[in-house]
């Protein structure tokens, strides 16, 4: 079974310092044709795994410092997924929120103990039986040789936002759509705007798909708050539960892909999240069946709107720009809160496919802006 391990004065992180002549403000930018082969330069690699007789050791995290003279900074981080999941990395409470202050305020007094890692989750029913199965499962599978993945030779990077005003004519006319979902969140209405203009994308593009063919979208759901009792914000570990939505690619594609979309999302979290016997009662069922389809048409969601990166303030001032590399290889769509309030959305995919989808944003908005 896999544990933490670290000795003071003696484990420490992997820092690279770099420095860099490319084009900060292209990096930095919303532009879709960005190549994202090139944002790998800036990440740093996990020190390789040591072996003994008896254990595998696997350094959890490493940094990359990369100075764009004149212009700015980029601070690459590279973790093990086995150790935290994105609330810990860059939640409210997370690593790179603690580091910002701890850097801006030049000390650590002011922090509250209210954002120290908290490991107990003795108050989480079943947790030794999840554990096991969580673990049963990993370990069929070899352990990596690298964490190095080469990057993908013809994908573009793009980020596009939508706006508050933007998102409540979403929310607005999918409310008007569909009477019975009731209130319909920000997160379910970016994600059906999203999931359905990928769809028509396709077509776009040039790739065929039967009507009948299933797509799948998951995203993951903080547990957290959701458990009775709940854990601390601050709780170190995964604490997730996948949700899978599924719908027909002809389906999302169609005039009614936006509302369609948005019903089986909206349901599907709301199975998980307010069922009865809590959040976890399906966990296992959940994690299977979310494997069970990774070969097939699945988007996934990473990041959340909640995570408010360009409030990070290290003594210089907010983020200008997030990216999230490892959408490069899992066809996700990556989430955060952006500068102005509402929600960023970064993608990574080939070119042809990132012009169609972008032509496709762009007009269902307007259509939608114009619909009210």
């Amino acid at each position: 079974m896999p544990f933490s391990h670290y000795t003071g004065g003696k484990d420490s992180l992997s820092l690279t310092i770099a420095v860099s002549d490319s084009d900060f403000c292209r990096l930095t930018s919303n532009d879709h044709s960005r190549d994202a082969a090139e944002f790998h330069d800036f990440l740093p690699t996990l020190p390789p795994a040591t072996y003994s007789s008896d254990s595998i050791k696997f350094s959890v995290t490493a940094v990359r410092i990369t100075l764009f003279p004149n212009h700015g900074i980029c601070i690459g981080l590279t973790n093990h997924h086995a150790i935290c999941d994105g609330s810990n990395l860059i939640g409210p409470s997370g690593l790179i929120q603690t580091w910002a202050s701890i850097s801006k305020f030049n000390r650590d007094s002011h922090l509250s103990r209210k954002m120290l890692p908290s490991y107990d989750r003795s108050t989480v029913e079943g947790a030794a039986d999840l554990t096991t199965m969580f673990w049963n499962h990993v370990r069929m599978f070899s352990p990596p040789a690298s964490s190095t993945l080469p990057p993908p030779a013809f994908n573009v990077r793009g980020t596009f936002v939508l706006t508050e005003v933007e998102i409540r004519t979403f929310k607005k006319f999918l409310e008007n759509q569909n009477p019975t979902m009731g209130h319909v969140s920000s997160y379910v209405a970016v994600c059906a705007h999203v999931w359905s203009c990928l769809a028509e994308a396709t077509a776009a593009a040039g790739e065929r798909v039967n009507e009948d063919e299933p797509e799948y979208l998951s995203v993951s759901v903080d547990c957290r708050g959701r458990l009775t009792p709940p854990l601390p914000q601050t709780y170190l570990g995964n604490c997730l539960v996948f949700v899978l939505a599924q719908s027909t690619h002809g389906q999302l594609k169609g005039k009614k892909g936006l509302v369609v979309a948005a019903r089986v999302i909206a349901a599907a979290i709301s199975k998980t999240v307010d069922g009865e016997g809590g959040v976890l009662v399906d966990a296992e069922e959940n994690y299977l069946r979310r494997w069970e389809v990774a070969e097939k048409r699945l988007i996934g969601v990473a990041g959340s709107p909640k995570f408010d990166l360009h409030s990070v303030d290290f003594g210089w001032g907010g983020f200008r720009k997030f990216e999230v590399i490892h959408i490069d290889y899992n066809g996700a769509m990556s989430l955060t809160m952006s500068k102005q309030g509402g929600i960023e959305v970064g993608l990574s995919m080939p070119k042809p496919k990132m012009d169609a989808f972008a032509t496709i944003f762009n007009k269902n908005l307007c259509i939608m802006n114009s619909s009210l």
